[in-house]
């Protein structure tokens, strides 16, 4: 790679999908560090298994304090350790697409942190949300365009030191440094990232929402019934349209 790329990859029981995250990883970054909270599944096996994976262990904490922005500082005080020129932010359950790797050996290095269009895979891997709707609620979604507020790429400045906002213990409302340097951009749909999250047994047994529910709960006394119904509300499949995920979206995992 023309760009030495460090990844840093937060993780909680992520076997569903890491192992493909990895593996995809694996092509285009000079290392990929792991920070686990503490998983109960085989996440932490797999992470093993790969040559450049430097896997950190997270100490044990209260459970109900999710300690979201604090994981990823203790990323990003790793990934400094290898001097990189990007790091890589990307979540376990999210797979960047092939043409991420000519995004970054051609990438515009005028800009120092790029936010990444993002499709929620629904109902299987192939597919992704496009429909939108308004509930009597008042909550709007639209899937019909990509959200940009998870995966990003940050140049690593000198004499410039990224930082978390350790007190949100979920790392709200975005996933960002609270001081990613400018210039920002918004990139094209040749760095997508397909989201698994909602494939994931730990969302379709309702566990996910239940855990944020519970978080909100100790961290700032909502009441967890209200965040369950709001979370119901978000993804109700009413309306729901898919759209096959397009050809240069996909990998050839024989190849791989």
């Amino acid at each position: 790679m023309k760009y030495n790329i460090v990844a840093c990859v937060p993780t909680k029981n992520e076997e569903f999908c890491i192992e493909k995250v990895l593996k995809v990883l694996s092509l285009f970054c000079y290392k990929i560090i792991v920070n686990d909270d503490n998983s109960t599944d085989k996440t932490q096996e797999i992470c093993k298994k790969f040559d450049k994976v430097d896997l950190l262990i997270r100490r044990k904490h209260e459970p109900m304090n999710r300690e979201g922005s604090l994981q990823r500082q203790e990323l990003l005080d790793k990934a400094y350790e290898y001097d990189p020129d990007y790091f890589f932010f990307i979540d376990g359950d999210e797979l960047p697409v092939p043409s991420i790797i000519p995004f970054f050996e051609n990438i515009d290095t005028t800009i120092n942190t790029w936010y990444l269009p993002m499709r929620d895979l629904y109902k299987d891997e192939h597919h992704y949300r496009i429909d939108k709707f308004i509930t009597n609620h008042g909550i709007s979604r639209d899937f019909s365009k990509p959200t940009t507020n998870k995966g990003f790429i940050v140049k690593n400045i000198k004499n410039f030191k990224l930082n978390y906002d350790i007190t949100q213990h979920r790392c709200r409302p975005s996933n960002q440094p609270i001081n990613s340097p400018t210039p920002h951009k918004i990139a094209n749909d040749n760095a997508m990232i397909l989201h698994y999250s909602k494939l994931k047994p730990y969302y379709l047994s309702g566990q996910s929402n239940l855990d944020r529910a519970l978080w909100d709960n100790y961290t700032k006394g909502t009441n967890i019934q209200k965040i369950l119904k709001h979370h119901a509300l978000c993804w109700d499949d009413t309306t729901l349209k898919l759209e096959e995920i397009k050809d240069k979206w996909k990998w050839d995992w024989k190849k791989l």
